[in-house]
């Protein structure tokens, strides 16, 4: 169409029988997305949210929270913000869970979050962002993160930007 964006549905069951959410999102060119529009199915009420992006998974694995992107420019860059509310609670508050984000890796149960910004590794718990740990790498910018198998370790590489040197860091709480 004539705003060079289209549409994108992602849904999640709800929390009564045969109920769900549905959350609408534009992709496309990001300058003229609207904003996302989210559906409960239990009552038909479509609820507009104050955001436009949706994190890279707006679901928690057990349906629960809503994860939105604010995506605030910080230093000249665009970054990501990280706010969380329930699903179920139209119209209710949203929490800032992470900002200045860079990448971020759920523990499979959903029970941990760890998220890299800049030279900073930080490990918390989710949804009540507590923190477990958190790292200066250094000069190192790290990205991505990944879990070991047995959830007790965290692993990100990185390096130095201009430079051609590169770490691993393996961290534990």
């Amino acid at each position: 169409g004539p705003d060079e964006y289209g549409l994108q549905a992602m849904a999640t069951p709800g929390m009564e029988k045969d109920s769900f959410h549905l959350l609408l999102q534009g992709v496309g060119i990001e300058a003229n997305f609207p904003s996302i529009l989210l559906y409960h199915a239990e009552n038909g009420l479509v609820e507009t949210l104050p955001f436009r992006h949706v994190w890279w998974e707006p679901f928690s694995a057990d349906g629960g929270w809503l994860l939105m992107d604010e995506r605030p420019e910080v230093g000249g860059y665009e970054s990501h913000a990280i706010w969380i509310r329930r699903v179920e609670e139209a119209g209710g508050d949203w929490e800032m869970f992470a900002n200045d984000v860079d990448s971020a890796m759920w523990t499979t149960d959903w029970t941990q979050m760890a998220f890299t910004s800049e030279e900073n590794v930080t490990w918390q718990t989710f949804p009540e962002a507590e923190r477990i740990g958190q790292w200066s790498t250094g000069d190192f910018v790290t990205q991505p993160l990944a879990w070991s198998p047995n959830g007790r370790f965290l692993v990100t590489i990185g390096n130095i930007p201009g430079d051609w040197k590169y770490g691993m860091f393996v961290l534990e709480p």
